[in-house]
């Protein structure tokens, strides 16, 4: 992968997962591109925020500055005018770099829009997809014939907003800003219009944002409900009975509007019989609900019970009950073996009361900021609880739910519990930081040392992901590896290097109150790792490249799950307790303690495999030319070929299906699976080469020494007896022994880069890299996230294919076995070769011909 491959991966995913809820939640592509962009849009808004904030104040400065920097470039030329200026601008705190903030805005957004193109751009399921007007979400609109209409409306939506953004600026910044619309519509014209809609919408909620970050471009009257700092207190009764009623009528309004719409649609579907009816029934429907949110707003500014329900500070408990709504949440959605009904049922207990308090919250919110935003939000809450209104109509059907109205579809396929408990998370998180304002007062400590507790636990996190747990798996089987270890250094410094410096850049952006809160997230995110990486074991058995042999073991009891989460929040405590009481220096020398152990173990294992720095037998090998297997015409070839893991009763249904097979291996003895004396390879081989002195039985009567040990004085005697009979030894690697290769006529190494022309093959790439960061991410995180990482066998980067450089090397070396082979010696040969082209995928079909995956092939004897 490249380095843009490694940026992107994070936004990629993050798209993605949003992408695929807002269409498990709408059942239409168009609504979720729409509901991707408004997310993306929401999520970015505290960003957008800040960086208005700076612009502002450096403007204020500027304006300061103005006066006195005309009058020196009035007076002074030259150098003394570039001093004089420099001087001016160091007295004000002044750079002008900060004039480029910007384009700040548009540059945060470019990683989203290039990963929404990476994800949009060849998606099969848009093919066909209609919304609205577009007929073909994957291919241009064409409405016009050559001529794209969405195109041209989102730079008309980005010009009106440029306009408007740069009202109170120079002329300069706005022909930038149309220059950049008019860039994106040359890129964008012959886009497929669903990536066209996404960056379409994109500016049409810039444009409101423009509301929350901007208001005074819209006047006076915009600037008299943009107060963010002071309550807007409606002292007469009168008055506030007058806010009621026109809130009430805006409802009612809207929902006879929907109401309306949909009835005129079926109507021209099926029968315009009884519509006067019906019209009327939407209206006094409509007039129910207004009516109903009247009541609701009067009841939340008027109950006194309510008042203190709302005015409640126990921040503790909300956090705690919000992580376990959420915690449960995603352990039912991605249990192992499907969605856990016990503990979506615990979520949905605990996200209800959350889900009032906050439609509560957002009801109170036009009292405490800008009307656009707090409208917005109540519009978008008002819309999902209409869903989970449609979700529990479904759920009582029994059946999907579903409309459309000008092409644009509505429906309800998953009909479940899942689908409802996501809804009501989607208003809690609407609300939640509004009601944290109200409910939690941080303590914003932040120590001297603070940066270095985050470094530290930042290089910690990353280490173990992409160095040291991926050593410690190689070194417990080095020999299944084509590369030393060391090559995990040189090939994952790059993700390593790219996050920790976007974590770095995090960091120093926050403003000071921000920067506790990241610190505490990171220590706490470091000590879930070094809890589940190497304290609480992974029963999943052994991992092989895509799957583990006992994946089954992920799918674990309510009781664990219960007992994980009452650890998350310990961890949680501690961590903050630890953060606050414990002096910043004790955490330093705590973490790096914890650093320097797990460098020191996980190296230290590496180079004791003896292939740290490099495959030593398989490169003295390849420097010593292009080894070949020799074969007489005269004198006597022995040839042991071990096909390991192969079931040795399959030859028999081979021949039977491919009778040609009998000529092919003319002059042969076929032994039916007398060769193997147990399950397990290095259990067999010692007997095969030298007897049943090496048999199973005898090997267990040694209870001192390593089955390695055993294993290599087999092969020592194998080669001796080899020798003693004037054979001439081409060997692959002994396997599970340590016997010195060196000493082989001819060592042939599991795969020489020569052999690659002459099989005419292409450069692949090893799996193994990615993999084992993948699997130590699996190994620290919780259990509840475990199966989201595996993700049935396609992991983090989805790789869909079993065969791994390691694989495929193992494949073309028997394929090679021909065009590397001769008939020149004068000597007799005796020629071992141990394959593991037969190992690999661990799968079988039973006697009911059902497909068994995972399954280890001791297990299929």
């Amino acid at each position: 992968m490249s380095f843009f491959d490694y940026l992107l991966v994070p936004f990629i995913f993050i798209l993605r997962e949003v992408f695929h809820f807002g269409y498990e939640l709408t059942g239409s592509y168009g609504v979720s591109i729409v509901l991707l962009s408004f997310i993306i849009s929401l999520g970015l808004l505290p960003i957008f925020m800040l960086i208005e904030k700076s612009k502002k104040r450096n403007d204020a400065i500027k304006r300061r500055m103005k006066p006195v920097a005309d009058e020196i470039k009035r007076c002074y030329k030259g150098q003394e005018r570039y001093y004089y200026l420099k001087t001016l601008n160091r007295q004000h705190g002044y750079s002008p770099l900060k004039a480029l903030i910007p384009i700040l805005s548009l540059l945060v957004q470019i990683p989203f829009f290039i990963a929404a193109y990476q994800l949009l751009k060849d998606y099969e399921a848009l093919s066909g997809a209609g919304f609205l007007f577009i007929n073909d979400l994957s291919a241009p609109d064409g409405l016009l014939g050559p001529v794209n209409i969405l195109p041209i409306l989102m730079t008309l939506v980005n010009v009106i907003t440029a306009y408007l953004y740069t009202v109170n600026s120079g002329k300069q910044e706005r022909y930038q800003m149309f220059a950049i619309a008019g860039v994106f519509l040359v890129l964008l014209f012959n886009l497929p219009s669903g990536l066209v809609l996404y960056w379409t919408m994109n500016n049409v909620f810039s444009f409101f944002r423009l509301f929350v970050t901007n208001p005074e471009v819209f006047g006076d009257a915009a600037k008299r409900f943009s107060n963010w700092s002071q309550k807007v207190e409606l002292k007469s009764f009168l008055l506030r009975t007058k806010l009621y009623l026109r809130k009430g009528v805006i409802v009612s309004i809207v929902l006879f509007g929907v109401l309306l719409a949909a009835q005129i649609n079926w109507a021209f579907k099926h029968s315009f019989d009884g519509i006067y009816l019906r019209v009327v029934l939407s209206f006094l429907v409509s007039l129910i609900l207004g009516t109903l949110s009247v009541v609701a707003m009067a009841l939340t500014k008027q109950t006194i019970s309510f008042k203190a329900f709302m005015r409640c500070r126990n921040a503790k408990a909300y956090g705690v009950a919000l992580f376990l709504a959420f915690y449960f949440y995603f352990a039912a959605r991605y249990y192992f073996t499907g969605v856990s009904t016990s503990l979506l049922m615990l979520s949905l207990v605990l996200v209800v009361p959350l889900e009032v308090i906050s439609v509560a919250s957002l009801l109170r919110l036009s009292d405490r900021v800008n009307r656009w935003l707090s409208g917005s939000l109540l519009f978008f809450a008002a819309a999902v609880i209409l869903m989970q209104i449609l979700t529990l109509f479904a759920l009582g059907k029994g059946d999907p739910l579903s409309f459309s109205f000008l092409n644009l579809n509505v429906a309800v396929h998953d009909a479940s519990w899942l689908s409802f408990v996501s809804l009501s998370l989607v208003i809690v998180l609407l609300s939640f930081i509004f009601y944290l304002k109200d409910g939690y007062k941080p303590k914003g400590y932040l120590p001297r040392a603070g940066w270095l507790i985050y470094l530290l636990s930042a290089l910690y996190i990353l280490g173990v992901v992409f160095f040291w747990n991926p050593m410690i798996v190689y070194s417990s089987y080095p020999s299944n590896f084509d590369f030393p270890a060391i090559g995990f250094l040189t090939n994952n410094y790059l993700p390593f290097t790219i996050l920790l410096g976007i974590l770095l850049m995090v960091y120093f952006i926050l403003p000071s109150k921000g920067k506790p809160v990241a610190i505490k997230s990171l220590l706490i995110v470091a000590v879930v790792f070094l809890l589940y990486s190497a304290i609480i074991p992974n029963d999943v058995g052994v991992l092989n490249v895509n799957h583990f042999s006992d994946e089954r073991n992920l799918a674990k009891g309510d009781l664990f799950y219960l007992l994980e989460a009452a650890l998350l929040l310990g961890v949680y405590f501690f961590t903050v307790w630890l953060y606050r009481k414990v002096k910043a220096k004790r955490i330093v020398q705590a973490l790096i303690l914890v650093n320097v152990l797990v460098i020191a173990q996980s190296t230290y294992l590496a180079y004791k495999t003896g292939d740290f720095f490099s495959k030593e037998i398989d490169a003295k090998a390849k420097d010593e030319g292009n080894p070949s297997i020799a074969f007489s015409q005269t004198e006597q070839n022995l040839v042991l070929f071990v096909i390991d893991a192969a079931q040795g009763w399959y030859m028999h249904d081979f021949v039977e299906e491919d009778p040609s097979l009998k000529d092919d291996f003319s002059g042969f003895t076929y032994y039916p699976n007398i060769m193997s004396m147990g399950n397990y390879t290095y259990a067999s081989v010692p007997s095969m080469m030298c007897g049943n002195k090496y048999s199973i039985a005898n090997l267990n009567k040694d209870e001192t020494r390593t089955i390695t040990q055993k294993v290599s004085d087999a092969t020592e005697e194998f080669y001796a007896r080899i020798k003693e009979r004037g054979y001439y030894l081409t060997s692959t690697i002994m396997r599970y022994s340590t016997i010195d290769h060196g000493k082989f006529d001819t060592y042939l190494p599991r795969w020489h880069d020569a052999w690659a022309e002459k099989l005419n093959l292409e450069e692949s790439e090893e799996i193994w890299y990615t993999r084992l960061w993948e699997n130590a991410v699996f190994s620290s995180v919780p259990l509840f996230l475990k199966p989201r990482v595996y993700n049935n066998t396609k992991w983090i980067m989805k790789e869909k294919s079993n065969l791994n450089l390691s694989e495929l090397n193992e494949y073309n070396f028997v394929r090679a076995l021909p065009l590397i082979s001769d008939t020149g010696s004068n000597e007799p040969n005796f020629i071992y070769i141990h394959s593991l082209y037969t190992h690999d995928p661990w799968n079988l079909i039973d006697q009911q011909n059902n497909f068994i995956r995972g399954v280890t092939p001791y297990e299929c004897q």
